[in-house]
């Protein structure tokens, strides 16, 4: 019988997995310390950026822009400019 979890009626106790031990990701080895694999694109992204080389040659430029045309903070209501 389903019954609602005591703490959360939306889960049912059936479903309850905060008992569960969490394995260590067993790919994490091939990967270098500090590298970001979880990033999905959406498909009219990804055709234009085949390949990571691709994304983080685009992610370089637009750094490097940023940085070229810095965003000013916007003024605070009632500031008195100096």
């Amino acid at each position: 019988m389903n019954k609602p979890h005591p703490e959360d009626p939306d889960i049912m106790i059936e479903y309850d997995l905060s008992s569960m031990e969490r394995s260590p990701n067993q790919f994490a080895k091939y990967f270098p310390e500090g590298r970001v694999v979880s990033v999905v694109l959406d498909p009219d992204v990804a055709e234009r950026f085949p390949d990571s080389a691709a994304v983080n040659k685009a992610l370089r430029a637009l750094g490097q822009l940023a940085d070229e045309f810095p965003v000013k903070k916007a003024r605070r209501r009632g500031s008195k400019v100096a």
